[in-house]
């Protein structure tokens, strides 16, 4: 699967949204320290990011969302919410079916990216 999308509202230090187009031939890396990466990580498999998600006083939803690209040019959106509450959403469509989820739920988006999509376990 190819990084080809991340889209941020609201999320940190990002208020609003923002679209993050990841051309073809780059290379990403989900290593370390803070500003380099990890929130991919929480997008795909929901691990605990440090600290609030949602940007300080923003109003609407915090989202992050993840389109991937395979060889042949399917596209996936994995994409997770946190409300003001705290409260989690998560889901996975196609990008040219977003009314048809694939899974929905933390754990179940989690199991979808894990087994179905990428193939790769979190750790």
């Amino acid at each position: 699967m190819i990084l080809a999308r991340l889209v941020l509202e609201n999320f940190r230090q990002y208020a609003g949204e923002h679209v993050v187009e990841i051309p073809d031939q780059a290379t990403v890396a989900v290593v370390g320290r803070n500003g380099a990466g990890k929130t991919i990580e929480w997008c795909l498999y929901g691990s605990p990011l440090p600290g609030e998600l949602a940007t300080h006083g923003a109003t609407g939803q915090t989202r992050v969302a993840l389109t991937l690209r395979d060889p042949e040019g399917a596209e996936w959106v994995v994409e997770r919410n946190a409300g003001k509450r705290g409260d989690r959403a998560a889901v996975v469509y196609r990008a040219d079916a977003p009314e048809a989820p694939l899974a929905q739920g933390k754990s179940d988006v989690t199991t979808y990216v894990a087994t179905r999509l990428i193939g790769l376990g979190h750790k």
